[in-house]
């Protein structure tokens, strides 16, 4: 008697709302699974995109830290005076240890700083490196793109004062 009542009678309606639920259930897991999709993808480009801003930063820091630091103590370069920009330049200058020329240049993306003869990367991914000057100025110019990433590159250009003229 009890098998009776749990046997039930299935009709073709309630057969066709099972088929109803499972096409639903299907629909709604593929919209979840695309919207879950689009966002893992969204957080990946945008943590791709700040890591490249922050290494364009980083570079910039770098890159204007030591060239400001010795163009600010040199006494004397061999930029011309009023002559076309160049792609390297050399900044000697005299102190309580003795006398010092540091010299700056691209090798590739990579900003190299000879001083005293010891050779040191002071920064990565630059392009378009170049020195001008007008009488005690020096202007510097040059862009910092990271990894080939065009739409994130940043342009520099500064203005700096020899130190001791």
């Amino acid at each position: 008697m009890i098998a009776r009542l749990m046997r039930r009678r299935t009709t073709r309606s309630q057969r066709g709302a099972v088929v109803i639920e499972l096409v639903m259930a299907a629909a709604v897991s593929g919209i979840l699974g695309t919207a879950v999709v689009g966002s893992l993808y969204q957080l990946h480009w945008t943590t791709a995109d700040g890591s490249a801003r922050f290494d364009v930063t980083t570079e910039v820091q770098r890159a204007t830290r030591w060239l400001s630091r010795d163009i600010h103590r040199a006494d004397s370069t061999d930029i011309v005076d009023g002559g076309a920009p160049v792609s390297t330049g050399t900044f000697d200058w005299t102190d309580a240890s003795g006398a010092h020329s540091c010299a700056y240049a691209l090798n590739g993306n990579a900003l190299e700083r000879t001083c005293d003869g010891q050779l040191a990367v002071v920064a990565r991914r630059l392009e378009g490196l170049s020195f001008s000057r007008s009488g005690s100025l020096i202007t510097l110019s040059f862009s910092v793109v990271p990894g080939g990433r065009s739409d994130l590159s940043e342009a520099v250009s500064m203005y700096l004062s020899l130190g001791r003229n």
